[in-house]
């Protein structure tokens, strides 16, 4: 197998330039200036592709078409493996643009590609026929994007009051295998520093593959604040402030000074140092923290800002493990305490970088998959059959034959994999029960700016792993991508296990229905709710 570049007579290979894009003058506007390969095995062309300069560090993928008699033989994988090789290191992206068709989405998705946007009317404004794939008509493009960059996995270190940027430097020593930046900015209200924070994480993210946060004290709430709709592998916080409505009501006890008299005076300075504020009060309270990001915790018992029991509270309602020392204080700065972060933090990202090369891949499911995915939803219906809590599934009736099929056929199912074996799978559609209706939603929306959480399960082999949460942080993202405006679910009444996920992701509890399915008859379910936020990405 050989890979070659063409540089003259592009044309000479037209009839496979016309298989990806079926209108000449269409495929004029990029071939000269683009970059032409071709693929050869056993002595003839099996591929071909184009791609072009688009600025901003993207490369395009414009064009890729295979020999029609050596379709599905992985050429075009072997293209896209080639051109990823060929260009990491000169531009951040990879994209493609294509029709929303059951065929070419999924494969892109299996090449590493994500849903980047899309492009209305784009067949229809730019083609004088009607172009059709696997009977489907394409109206707008879709695009997809992949990362370049061979940056690997990075550590954004946020510091706390009275610390450095400078401080990730001590912090590269326990994280091999990672680039470790500490983000420069000024600790001062979260409204100030948000943007330097968010600046530094969307740099990085451009960059590298994963991103891990390590945060410390008020710069764990400053990660939480700003981060919590990122896509982040892990967080490390040391001494983190995790309720600063509590810490900001205790600076107020600690000085004597009551909420009325901090309205009127809108600022009072304290003995201790700080200055209280009522806009800084109102801001934490209308800006609550959802963190659903796997979390890692070093307190320290003689901690005099955070008490054990408000660090507690935070570890049970969020995806964190706790880790205490009991000679730590709120500041680490001991030899024995350093040490003790040190061996902390080193067995942590040691972990980590092992888990890395495990991690949950998720995309939506072909054809292919079909017998893969009833397989996996009959393996775990039979292993949560003496489980306290379950959710009432039974085998052929939900999810049924005819549920996944549709599902696969109309790129709605998605399975996440752990070295190719799945451990979740769910559907997400705009199709929802009868028993909706009844229900007072916060967001009025058409059908078409809904999403709806369907059979999302995960294996119990891969219990408290945070799946469910990584598989539900895909949906939030792929809303935004598609401007849905809400997320909604229903969940079997007395599933609190099913309950408490969705509410940590965001989910608001919106009403009770009596509804009916297969599976279950007529009995009671409890709905929820997650309202996309405009600003996430």
């Amino acid at each position: 197998m050989e890979i070659r570049e063409v540089r003259e007579n592009k044309k000479k290979y037209l009839h496979l330039l016309l298989l990806a894009d079926e209108q000449e003058d269409m495929v004029d506007r990029y071939l000269e200036r683009g970059t032409m390969y071709i693929l050869l095995d056993d002595g003839s062309v099996k591929s071909e592709c184009v791609v072009t300069d688009e600025g901003n560090g993207i490369l395009e993928l414009k064009n890729m078409a295979t020999e029609p008699a050596f379709q599905g033989k992985g050429y075009g994988r072997k293209l896209i493996q080639f051109i990823s090789e060929q260009y990491r290191g000169q531009y951040s992206l990879l994209q493609v643009g294509t029709g929303d068709s059951p065929l070419t989405v999924p494969f892109y998705e299996k090449c590493g590609f994500h849903w980047s946007h899309r492009i209305k009317n784009f067949f229809t404004d730019h083609y004088d026929h009607p172009i059709y794939e696997a009977g489907i008509q394409l109206i707008d493009m879709i695009y997809l994007q992949k990362k370049l960059s061979d940056g690997g996995d990075a550590v954004l270190y946020i510091h706390g009051k009275g610390g450095s940027y400078l401080e990730a430097e001590q912090y590269k020593k326990n994280c091999p295998g990672f680039d470790v930046i500490g983000i420069d900015y000024e600790v001062d209200v979260p409204w100030t520093v948000e943007d330097k924070i968010r600046q530094a994480y969307d740099e990085a993210d451009k960059k590298y593959q994963r991103i891990v946060i390590i945060a410390s004290s008020i710069g764990a709430y400053f990660a939480m604040h700003t981060l919590q709709k990122k896509h982040i592998e892990k967080a490390l916080f040391i001494s983190p402030i995790v309720d600063m409505e509590k810490l900001i009501l205790d600076m107020m006890s600690w000085a004597g000074v009551s909420e009325d008299e901090l309205v009127g005076k809108g600022e009072i300075p304290t003995d201790f140092g700080e200055t209280l504020s009522w806009e800084y009060l109102c801001f934490v309270r209308e800006h609550p923290i959802c963190w659903g990001i796997p979390t890692e915790i070093l307190y320290g018992e003689r901690d005099n800002l955070t008490s054990r029991e408000t660090i507690e509270q935070f570890v049970n309602c969020h995806n964190a493990r706790l880790t205490v020392m009991e000679e730590g204080e709120h500041w680490f700065h001991t030899k024995r305490q350093l040490e003790f972060l040190d061996c902390w933090m080193k067995n942590i990202m040691l972990k980590e970088k092992l888990d890395l090369k495990n991690a949950l891949k998720i995309r939506t499911a072909d054809r292919n998959d079909y017998v893969r995915v009833r397989d996996f939803y009959d393996s775990l219906i039979d292993a949560m059959e003496d489980a306290e809590y379950k959710p009432g599934w039974e085998k052929d009736v939900y999810p049924s034959q005819e549920f996944l099929i549709h599902s696969i056929e109309n790129n709605h199912l998605y399975i996440g994999e752990i070295n190719e074996s799945i451990a979740a799978c769910m559907a997400v559609n705009h199709e929802y029960n009868d028993g909706y209706q009844k229900i007072s939603w916060s967001v009025k929306a058409k059908d078409s700016e809904l999403f709806v959480i369907h059979a999302l399960g995960v294996h119990p082999e891969y219990s408290g792993e945070g799946i469910a949460k990584q598989m539900i942080r895909k949906v939030i993202k792929t809303a935004h991508e598609q401007k849905i405006k809400a997320i909604r679910l229903d969940v079997l009444a007395g599933n609190i296990p099913a309950e408490r996920v969705y509410t940590q992701m965001g989910f608001a509890y919106r009403g009770t229905a009596a509804m009916f399915y297969e599976d279950t008859g007529w009995t009671d379910y409890r709905l929820f709710e997650y309202i996309v936020p405009a600003g996430f990405a």
